[in-house]
């Protein structure tokens, strides 16, 4: 990323980017990083826009929360977010605290799920 900021500090155009031949070659050879690393780390680098929206995020419903939380890139994306000062640490924390709210709520036991595991199991 750093390098990518050094070489093209105001016109970085992350759709080009994967197929940008220098810059897969410096990945390839230098840093021994594979294409499809490569597409990651892009998708992570384009998921930073969706991330500075955060208005437009809480007027979704939950299934498109719980979409945008569960994205592949969501993780990478908030940490390099963050480092790079494209989000600011409010925009962190209320990241963390939305991704710890959603998965904590979905993952909590159903009722029924908490009066089964209180029962004790039969001797048959």
């Amino acid at each position: 990323y750093a390098y990518l900021m050094v070489t093209q500090p105001t016109n970085l155009d992350l759709h080009s980017l994967e197929e940008d031949e220098k810059f897969l070659l410096f990945c390839r050879d230098e840093l021994g990083v594979f294409k499809a690393e490569v597409a990651i780390f892009v998708k992570s680098l384009q998921f930073i826009n969706s991330l500075k929206k955060i208005e437009p995020y809480k007027q979704k419903g939950d299934r498109r929360k719980f979409a945008m939380l569960k994205n592949h890139s969501f993780d990478l994306g908030l940490k390099l977010g963050f480092l790079s000062y494209q989000l600011t640490a409010s925009d962190f924390l209320f990241w963390l605290t939305e991704k710890d709210r959603v998965f904590n709520f979905n993952s909590a036991p159903t009722d029924q799920e908490a009066a089964e595991d209180d029962q004790e199991p039969s001797v048959t």
